[in-house]
């Protein structure tokens, strides 16, 4: 099973460090793949950021990581750069699924997982640590990701 942070998170949330760069990397040295939040500025230049555009980062950033990275793109001109250098991304709002640039099913918190190759994200919202233990899916998303593994 692929075990994914989300955002940097392992054991619970910590918004104050979210989609950092440090973070980030704390959780791949740890052995994890993220889900990061990436959105541009009018210029094209690259953030991460739920919400806002927090941490500038350059595209060197994301291609010495590409192999660990799950970039949730956050508008469209963030989804174009990512498909042109070929990196692992998604772009969403609320679809129950949806395909990611590598072929995986991302799916949206609270479904279960399709028959093969699917991210199950935020399972904690909706399901204790046991139940999801016992799921049966190619990967899964949390903020208790660490907790999981285990």
């Amino acid at each position: 099973m692929k075990f994914i942070s989300h955002r940097g998170n392992l054991t619970g949330k910590q918004p104050e460090l979210e989609n950092s760069p440090n973070f980030i990397d704390s959780a791949i040295s740890k052995g994890y793949d993220v889900e990061i939040d990436l959105r541009t500025d009018q210029q094209g230049d690259l953030y991460l950021g739920h919400d806002t555009l927090d941490h500038a980062i350059n595209m060197q950033y994301l291609l010495d990581r590409k192999n660990m990275l799950w970039i949730h793109c956050k508008d469209r001109q963030a989804f174009d750069i990512c498909l042109q250098y070929k990196l692992n991304c998604f772009w969403h709002t609320n679809d129950d699924y949806t395909l990611t640039s590598n072929g995986t099913v991302w799916a949206y918190p609270g479904r279960l997982p399709t028959k093969s190759n699917c991210v199950m994200v935020l399972p904690e919202i909706f399901w204790n640590l046991q139940e999801i233990k016992e799921f049966k899916t190619f990967g899964i998303c949390s903020d208790l990701i660490a907790l999981i593994k285990e």
